[in-house]
């Protein structure tokens, strides 16, 4: 088994950019914003960072993907509620929805299903008939992540693993995983392009070692491994499709 040749497809660590470095106008309210790409899979999942500065509001608007914000800081403002520093909130494709921010800026990781897009609607729209459905929200405080452990199937190790999404069309996936002190994932490949965004500790793998801000994205295929070593280690996790695990 050659290991040699093993690379991540992208590596993007939180002290070697800087976010005002990439401005953005928005193209209906002209607004300025900032948003780091991190990953564009070819009519899959894209993930991005992206700030909203203090009453930078995206006013109603619809995708034809579906899309979720994980609140890195600050207040993101939505039209089902108010979200904060690790919530969730996932928008189904072609939910009716606004979203930024009001009294602070707002910094955000965005993931979708398949490649962006946004149709804006001018004329006044009313939320108050909205589909609960439509969203799921996940706040920080909604869940215990000690509630909901797995044992990983080949050393037997307990780590912990809070699904948010999984969604039915795409199988792309979004979770948050905790590897306790010790816990390491060994030699292993997926079938599916998969992402780490580092939340807490330090994220051991066979590319280095990722602290909090920092992220790794692996290719289908790729073989790999990565955990915990003496601390500690909370991650969001993201697929592009259905997760699966196959061990060297």
């Amino acid at each position: 088994m050659n290991r040699n040749n093993m690379e991540a497809e992208r590596i993007i660590r939180n002290n070697e950019y800087d976010m005002k470095a990439y401005e953005h106008i928005n193209s209906h309210n002209k607004k300025l914003m900032y948003q780091r790409k991190f990953v564009q899979v070819p009519d899959r999942m894209l993930v991005k960072r992206m700030i909203y500065p203090k009453g930078n509001m995206i006013t109603n608007h619809e995708h034809h993907c579906a899309h979720g914000d994980f609140v890195l800081k600050g207040t993101m403002h939505t039209n089902v509620g108010d979200f904060g520093p690790g919530d969730f909130v996932w928008f189904k494709e072609g939910y009716k929805m606004y979203h930024g921010a009001t009294d602070e800026a707002v910094d955000v990781l965005y993931m979708t299903n398949k490649p962006l897009d946004m149709v804006y609607y001018d004329e006044p729209y009313s939320h108050e008939s909205d589909d609960s459905n439509s969203a799921i929200c996940l706040p920080k405080n909604s869940y215990d992540m000690k509630d909901f452990p797995h044992a990983n199937s080949k050393t037997k190790k307990t780590l912990y693993q809070k699904f948010f999404v999984e969604d039915e069309e795409t199988g792309a996936t979004i979770k948050r995983i905790i590897y306790p002190a010790g816990c390491m994932i060994p030699w292993h490949t997926h079938t599916c392009n998969h992402g780490l965004y580092v939340l807490k500790g330090k994220l051991v793998t066979n590319v280095g070692d990722f602290g909090p801000g920092d992220f790794v994205w692996f290719k289908a295929g790729t073989q790999m491994y990565h955990g915990a070593e003496e601390e500690d280690v909370d991650v969001l996790f993201m697929s592009d499709s259905k997760v699966d695990i196959n061990y060297l």
